[in-house]
Parts: C-alpha cells; structure tokens; sequence
C-alpha cells in the first residue's frame, strides 16, 4: 500500500478537475473547466451504522473476511486515521450532512433536533442539477413522512427492524419483505439503472451493523466455533482499572455494559457473533453496488466514499456500544475511490472526519463548499495540503435515559487522547495512544486520590503533565470557539 505522503507521484491525471471547477480552471485553462462541468462525476456516499474500523479482513479480523470492502480500499484511498467528534448515530449523521460540529446544531447526543437553518450539502448538490436519492436510515429527528431534505427520491427505514421492515417511500409508510440490508441493495441498484445517464448523488444509510444485529438467514451458520477475541482492557481485575475513572467500573453493570448489557436483553458472546454475521451482509451489499457500477461502465468515473457513523465498543474497559472516547468508539473505516481521481492502493494518515463529508463530496462535485461549514474537503488531504489539522475535538452530552456514560469534551492528537469528564466528580484520561494503543494506563491515573478534594490539574506534580494538560484544555477552547461554540463559563479559566 501507498501513503500519501508520495501522494505527487500518484494522482491520476484528471485529479485537479474534481478538486472544484474553479481550481481547474486555473490549473488546466477555462476549456478544461467547462467540460468538467458538462461531464459532473457520480457520486455514490454508503454510511453504515455502528461499523467498527476493524472489523475488515484487511486489518487482519481473526473472523470476518470482507473481500468486497477490502477490494474498494485497494482499488482506492484507505484513511488510517478517520473519526467521528461525537460517536453516537444522531448527532454524527447531522454533522455529516451539514459539515458542522455537533455543538453548533444544538445537541451532542441522540436527541439531538436538527435545527431548521443548517444547509445540508444534498440541497446543494440537488441544486446543481444531480439527480438524488436516499435510501435507509435518515437519523435527523424528522417524522417519518417528512420530506427528506435535497433528495428528489427516498426510501427511509422506519426503525431498526432488520426484517419485513416498514418504510417511508417518498412519504408513504409501506411494509416491505425481505432482509433489509437486501432490500436496500436492491434499491440501490435500481436508482442506478434508472439514472445510469446520470448525473446522480445516491446516498445508501445502511442500519447495518446496528442492533438488534439480526443475521441473514444465509448467514446464520457463521461463527459458531471458538471463542470470541478479548480486548486486553476486558477483564473485570482492579489492574484493568487502576487509575481509570469510577464510572467506568460501574458502567460495567449497566445496559451498555458487558454485564448488563441491553438491559441484559443479550450477552457479549452472542452479540458478538451476530455484529460478525451483518458484517458479512454489509460486505455482500458492498460488492453488488460495485458490480453494477462496472456493469453499467461508470466505475471509473464514480466516487464511492464509505464510512460509518461511529465506532463500537465490543468489551473495551467493560463496554458495548459507544456514546464515550474511547478509541474504539471514535475511530471508524473511511475508505474513497474513484480512478478518474487517484490511484489505487492509497493510505492517508491525516485525521479525517465526519464533518469533512460534506465538502468533499462537494468539492468533487464542483461546486462551491460554504465558508461557514466546520470541514475540510478531504481532496486537500490528498493533495498534500500542509496546513492539514494536527488534532480535533470530541463532545458528547449526557442523556437521561443513557446516564451511565458521562458528558465528556477531549482532544484527540496524534498522539495522545484527552478525555475530560462534566457532572461527577471522577478522575480524567490521558493514553498515549503510539505506545499503548489498548488504553490500558491512564498517565493521569496517580492522581486519583488527589482528584477528590481539589479542580484535578492543581494536584498533578509533574509540571510538564500539568502543561500538557492545561495546553490541551486551551485548545479545546479554542476549537469550540472557532466551530461557533461555548465551552460553558468555567473552561479556560482552570
């Protein structure tokens, strides 16, 4: 595999075109401008819903083989370091069509109500003359029936019902047979036949692999031998969680705990296994719409940008689902391709993001990205942009009926992951995530003790910790006031 740092060596020569029509008009001449603009690339955005960055046989999974995904990576940009800024399925989605941190859309969490005034990039791109349609889970608190904002055509899922599902065609509820990720996948491939003549923008929002995790009846066989892998951070020992926060410990009880888990609805063991068996659904459906894309001969002329709404916690520090900062939690698979813009067998290790979607998928569109959106066109990543950003922040808002998982604000580096906690009075996290990837040993777990009768940072000794710590509450402020934030009266002055 190839790294972009070489990445002048490997774009394809169409690369510029698709940037936006105004930087190729001044890198190949008006002409060349206006005959991109006649010609405008299809696009095809897949989100999946709670896939985790690893669950792919190209990160060596010791279970799940994805031949279909892993060829879409091959075949074009894989990002090593792509995250959600908040890792829960609402208000992620409301960040990836609006191209905005969460705080700026009124909520951090699953109730998040999608405000009225945001524009979403699907308006625009119906706007500009692409033909649109949404099929699955739209996730921005609208009633069913509502219409869906810059689609010419849906087709959204009611529920997380993965068979016989009951949908929303264009405003009609109507119940459909079938397994959901097939009948999306149908639907899919029909829009593409329909539209083949293009130009069209289909956004695919799979419920997979989201719970209830309901197989496949063809998959059901799949994965019922062996144990299930641990994580390191699994066991319930006091070495897994010395110098980490008591919530975490209590957590475990809870219903987004492995002990507790969905209101003990479950357990690890047999969650695991079905998470494995959609997997392999999503993969098939990966590679039926990659079929027709050859068949209708616009493979080459495509974008396919995949991703997941958020990451997933399978027993890390004791948990499942998601909604903290945990690694597992924030990072997801983000994978492009199309050979008309770069070629295969690409790797970036810039951050991307979810709020990046949306300009990029418009910058590949050629037309214009909106100053005021947070993101950043991930083609500048690409192109070797210098001034690419070095860290990002995460936010999640305690919710009522999920109390167990705190309100937390963190800075994620290069490096290291900060994770600072609102409403109990509990201990901060610190891993150095080069040296122990797991998060195994909070760097601020010395100070535990001390924590309880003081404002935490007062108590840290090493004077070099206490900077850092302080420097990364600084700059969390200063993203929160740059994204049109407020990181509530008391931070920045400890």
């Amino acid at each position: 595999m190839r790294h972009l740092q070489t990445v002048a060596l490997l774009l394809g020569p169409m690369f510029f075109i698709a940037a936006a029509i105004g930087h190729a008009e001044k890198a190949l001449g008006n002409e060349v401008g206006q005959e991109a603009d006649k010609q405008k690339r299809n696009i095809i955005f897949i989100l999946s819903d709670d896939h985790r960055w690893d669950f792919f046989s190209r990160e060596n999974h010791p279970w799940v083989e994805t031949p279909n995904l892993d060829r879409l990576a091959a075949e074009g940009i894989w990002f090593n370091n792509a995250f959600v800024t908040t890792s829960v399925c609402q208000s992620s989605r409301n960040s990836i069509i609006t191209g905005l941190y969460a705080h700026a859309l009124g909520g951090m969490n699953n109730w998040a109500v999608y405000p009225d005034n945001p524009v979403r990039f699907t308006e625009l791109l119906k706007d500009a003359g692409y033909k649109t349609a949404f099929l699955g889970k739209y996730g921005a608190k609208e009633k069913n029936e509502d219409p869906k904002h810059g689609f010419d055509h849906w087709f959204a899922t009611t529920g997380f019902g993965h068979v016989d599902p009951t949908v929303d065609i264009n405003g009609k509820l109507t119940e459909v047979k079938g397994y959901i990720g097939d009948i999306l996948t149908d639907q899919t491939v029909q829009f593409m036949e329909d539209n083949k003549d293009g130009p069209f923008f289909l956004y695919l929002a799979h419920i997979l692999v989201h719970s209830p995790n309901t197989p496949a009846e063809r998959h059901k066989h799949l994965f019922t031998e062996g144990d299930i892998p641990l994580p390191p951070s699994y066991p319930d020992t006091d070495e897994t969680y010395r110098g980490k926060p008591e919530w975490l410990r209590k957590a475990r009880k809870s219903t987004h705990g492995v002990d507790g888990m969905f209101s003990k609805r479950t357990n690890l063991d047999t969650h695991y296994r079905n998470y494995a068996r959609t997997v392999v659904a999503l993969d098939e459906s990966i590679g039926t719409v990659m079929n027709k894309l050859k068949e209708l001969g616009l493979a080459e002329n495509t974008l396919v940008l995949y991703m997941s709404d958020n990451g997933y916690l399978l027993g890390e520090q004791g948990l499942v689902d998601k909604r903290d900062m945990h690694e597992p939690s924030i990072r997801i698979p983000l994978i492009m391709r199309c050979p008309e813009l770069f070629e295969a067998g690409m790797e970036s290790d810039g951050f991307a993001l979810n709020i990046d979607v949306a300009p990029t998928l418009l910058d590949v569109a050629g037309v214009s990205v909106p100053q005021h959106m947070h993101g950043r066109s991930l083609l500048e990543l690409i192109e070797g942009a210098e001034d690419w950003r070095v860290d990002f922040l995460y936010e999640y808002e305690w919710e009522r009926y999920r109390p167990m998982t705190p309100t937390v604000f963190g800075l994620r580096t290069h490096k290291y992951s900060y994770m600072r906690y609102e409403g109990l009075d509990d201990i901060d996290e610190l891993y150095d995530m080069k040296n122990d990837p797991d998060q195994m040993n909070n760097l601020l777990g010395a100070y535990a003790v001390e924590h309880r009768a003081t404002e935490f940072t007062n108590v840290i000794e090493d004077q070099g910790l206490k900077e850092m710590i302080r420097g990364f509450q600084k700059r969390m402020a200063e993203i929160m006031k740059e994204t049109d934030g407020d990181m509530h009266p008391w931070y920045g002055k400890r």
